[in-house]
């Protein structure tokens, strides 16, 4: 499980996504289009099915890390922004 934040665009037709920083050592568990849960820390018994849609192309030198982006199917009034959350990157999914 990681910590991430929720930013929810000005336009609610948009999707909502979390932006997660990821120690690069991780990078290897990472893949596009990975399914992963998200429940937010607020309400962890709210389970939201997402997918790895980003995965930054450059590292951050200073931490270490990489912003990994997950896009939240089916977002609701649950998932607010700068809310943390955590996520589950689900193993061998496409």
């Amino acid at each position: 499980m990681y910590s991430s934040f929720p930013v929810r665009p000005r336009d609610e037709a948009a999707p909502t996504n979390l932006i997660r920083r990821m120690n690069e050592s991780d990078l290897a568990k990472i893949h596009m289009s990975q399914r992963c849960r998200v429940s937010p820390e607020a309400y962890l018994e709210r389970h939201y099915d997402g997918r790895v849609v980003e995965i930054a192309p450059e590292a951050n030198r200073q931490k270490g890390t990489l912003q990994i982006k997950v896009q939240i199917q089916d977002p609701d009034k649950f998932l607010t922004p700068e809310l943390s959350a955590k996520v589950e990157f689900l193993a061998n999914s496409l």
